[in-house]
């Protein structure tokens, strides 16, 4: 979906770059104003960006989890297991609390959501599909589900990027105490 508007599309082939303009129209049998696809892309906009903020994140929980239990069983294996496993265990256990928030972790098949809550990714997605249907600008309900969405998502966001700056840091000083390789978080991206 684009505004109507006039654009160019460039086509660059080795050395050689051809440009063209082009234009596009709104349906002329419809009312809708500019302004208002213009409202509906940004808020579609606005609704992928918090769709991949979210995603990244439920990547980034798993990366931690995995390394969270790769230090486990390395403490174990040197012998560390009674002072590593129930930190590892506790620590996992909280970033699952987010993960679980942000991402439907047990549905599997389509109607797995009766039997469990459809979680932030899930309505976000709906939300933008809604939003993208048609060609009208959004409604305030939609706005306002967007809203609310976007602070559901920051909550769990914040309380992400806490459990990697205070309980991550201390597992990783405990693994660095008992000489073991600490969790390597990658660098945060901006949050939206």
């Amino acid at each position: 979906m684009a505004v109507p508007g006039k654009y160019s599309v460039r086509l660059i082939v080795g050395k050689d770059t051809l440009t063209r303009p082009f234009e596009i129209v709104s349906d002329p049998r419809l009312t809708t104003t500019t302004e208002e696809y213009r409202q509906q892309f940004a808020l579609a906009q606005q609704g992928l960006a918090r769709l991949t903020a979210l995603t990244e994140s439920v990547l980034r929980v798993q990366d931690i989890q995995a390394q969270v239990d790769k230090r486990a069983a390395q403490a174990d294996e040197a012998g560390h297991a009674t002072r590593v496993k129930p930190v590892a265990k506790e620590l996992r256990g909280k970033f699952e609390g987010v993960r679980s928030e942000l991402y439907e972790v047990y549905t599997k098949a389509d109607q797995a959501t009766l039997n469990y809550p459809v979680k932030l990714y899930q309505q976000f997605i709906t939300l933008n599909e809604q939003v993208q249907m048609g060609d009208q600008r959004p409604t305030d309900q939609h706005a306002a589900i967007y809203q609310d969405l976007t602070q559901r998502l920051t909550t769990q966001l914040t309380l992400l990027r806490k459990l990697e700056e205070n309980d991550l840091v201390a597992f990783n000083r405990l693994l660095q105490e008992l000489g073991l390789p600490p969790v390597f978080v990658a660098p945060k991206k901006p949050i939206m």
